[in-house]
Parts: C-alpha cells; sequence; structure tokens
C-alpha cells in the first residue's frame, strides 16, 4: 500500500476531521473512499464549478430547520386548513 501527503490550512484539516469524525470516519478512510469515487466516475465524483449565489444566513438556516422536520419525522400539516392557519392566510 502507498501513502499520500498533502498539505493543508490547519483551519481546513480541522473542519474535516469534525464533519468526518460526525460521520464515522478518519481521513484516512475518506480519502481511500474519494479515491475510489474517482476510479467509479472516471474523474471527480462531482462538478468542478463555481457555487450557486449563497443564501442569507436566515434562509440558509430555514431551509436546514426544514430538513431536521422531514428527517425527524414533524414536517408537514395533517390538513390545508392547518397549513393555511400556520401561514396566517
Amino acid at each position: 500500500m502507498d501513502s499520500v501527503t498533502i498539505r493543508v490550512d490547519d483551519n481546513v484539516k480541522g473542519q474535516v476531521v469534525g464533519i468526518l469524525g460526525g460521520l464515522g470516519l478518519d481521513i484516512s478512510s475518506a480519502t481511500r473512499a474519494f479515491y475510489s469515487q474517482i476510479i467509479l466516475h472516471n474523474g471527480l465524483p462531482f462538478k468542478v464549478e463555481y457555487p450557486a449565489e449563497r443564501l442569507a444566513p436566515e434562509t440558509e438556516a430555514r431551509f436546514l430547520e426544514a430538513e431536521g422536520h422531514v428527517r425527524d419525522g414533524t414536517a408537514g400539516h395533517p390538513s390545508p386548513d392547518a397549513l393555511f392557519d400556520a401561514l396566517g392566510i
């Protein structure tokens, strides 16, 4: 087995270690998975492009809140009237 050495900003590495740790992965495991995906896709496993304009922090927070409701099963309303009441219309 070969080894790979890369240079990366300490702050970036810290963020990556935290995110991967939350997923139960370490950097070596994630790197091996990334390499496997490169082989599978015969290239990078994602588009390389400039991101669309970022959302306002408040809007992004609301989307994350909504995703949480979807994940925990508390999304939605029992009826159209309940939705309209929640929206104040």
